[in-house]
């Protein structure tokens, strides 16, 4: 039952028993200590399961299969009402019924709407997957329990409960902890410091004094065949242009909701961490455009560009624990994707743009020596997919550890 424990009289010394719960342990904790349970941990329905179930819903409404065929137009549309739905909440007793839904996003509001720190801190553990689930009233609201399957028995993580509040929770939290001294604070939170550098750590580019460490310590990835290593612009700059100042939190298309505003080139600037608020962005994490002086247009300019970006260089950040970062061409067509929807003229501003992807990784894994690959899979062998290849091979590549001396330095400059 809801809130309370199986029945203790249940013969689970004769019959196998199935005991089905959420994650809270005052529903079952006591009694599967006395039965001596197991536990299993299953996932949430996904979205092709809901469709499987509407589908068979209707066909039992339906009775004979002609009129099934005959209500196809019906039930796609009734499905795209639930599809928008399960963008934001994600949980069948809910998504099919219009009154239950408003109620769930009216609840989801109200526990996202707390902004005080503990409340971030919480949210940051949230994404971080590395958060308890316990019964406050708000937890079950915005996060689900996931099966991790690892030996010899099965683990949960809390993620999100949707790919929308995994959006807003990532928007809370980069406007709270990008600002200096919540900057510190969140590196401080204990046994998690790599893990907010993983995810956050490109907020160090808008540190003058962490910048100027990086480019000391960052390494070329050269291309094998393509002429010797080109130094990094941020090398040839002076040091007042080379990090961002301010940061802006893009908010990219859910499904069909279109949830931020589309721009053109000319309303881009300088010197702005720009950060997806998706949680899982293809390629990178985050970015930001340098304009290269005039003495060095000549050098890095792209020959007859023209337009307000044409000496300008996009600098992309991936933060990674592996000791190798390699993507496919299907992540650099969603990304080119996800630019086109943000930027109008993309297409334009992406042949203009010199592009340098710096890779930071974590101070355990082991350094890069050589150019991250972008893979073509099988199957990908459309020019959608050769674009992107070709295109990669534009993109120069750097490499930076995030040690001792770098992470001492973020938690100084995040200091003052």
């Amino acid at each position: 039952g809801w809130g309370t424990q199986p029945q203790v009289k249940l013969l689970t010394s004769e019959w196998g028993c199935i005991v089905l719960s959420s994650p809270s342990e005052k529903n079952f904790k006591s009694w599967m200590d006395s039965k001596g349970a197991l536990r299993f941990y299953i996932n949430c329905y996904t979205t092709r399961e809901m469709k499987a179930f509407l589908a068979w819903q209707e066909w039992c409404r339906c009775v004979k299969a002609e009129h099934y065929q005959a209500s196809l137009a019906e039930i796609e549309r009734r499905w795209s009402v639930v599809e928008r739905r399960v963008e934001e909440v994600l949980l069948l007793r809910y998504v099919f019924d219009l009154e239950k839904y408003a109620q769930r996003c009216d609840d989801v509001a109200a526990a996202l709407s707390n902004n005080k720190a503990e409340d971030m801190e919480r949210y940051m553990r949230i994404l971080l997957c590395s958060i308890s689930w316990v019964e406050d009233g708000t937890t079950h609201k915005i996060i689900k329990l996931v099966r991790v399957a690892t030996d010899p028995a099965d683990r949960y993580l809390n993620f999100p409960s949707s790919e929308v509040i995994g959006a807003r929770l990532k928007t809370l939290v980069v406007n709270h902890f990008f600002r200096r001294s919540y900057l510190a604070k969140a590196l401080d939170m204990p046994g998690l410091a790599a893990e907010v550098l993983e995810k956050f750590g490109s907020c160090a580019f808008m540190y003058e004094s962490i910048v100027d460490k990086v480019v000391e310590k960052m390494k070329c990835l050269p291309h094998a065949f393509i002429g010797p290593a080109r130094e990094s612009v941020l090398s040839r700059l002076r040091a007042a242009a080379r990090y961002a100042q301010h940061h802006q939190v893009i908010a990219f298309k859910i499904g069909d909701q279109r949830r931020g505003v589309s721009l053109e080139s000319k309303d881009l600037r300088t010197g702005v961490l720009y950060i997806p608020d998706l949680v899982n962005f293809p390629v990178l994490d985050a970015f930001y455009f340098v304009d290269a002086p005039p003495q060095d247009a000549a050098a890095v300019g792209r020959a007859g560009a023209r337009g307000a970006c044409a000496n300008w260089t996009i600098v992309c950040l991936q933060m990674t624990k592996q000791d190798n970062h390699d993507t496919t061409t299907g992540a650099v067509v969603g990304l080119m994707a996800r630019m086109r929807e943000w930027i109008r003229d993309w297409d334009v501003v992406k042949e203009q743009l010199l592009w340098e992807m710096i890779y930071v990784q974590h101070r355990d894994a082991k350094a890069m020596s050589r150019r991250q690959v972008c893979a073509m899979a099988a199957g990908e062998v459309t020019e959608e997919h050769r674009d992107p290849h070709a295109f990669w091979n534009r993109v120069e590549q750097y490499q930076v550890q995030m040690d001792d001396n770098l992470i001492s330095a973020i938690m100084v400059a995040a200091e003052c």
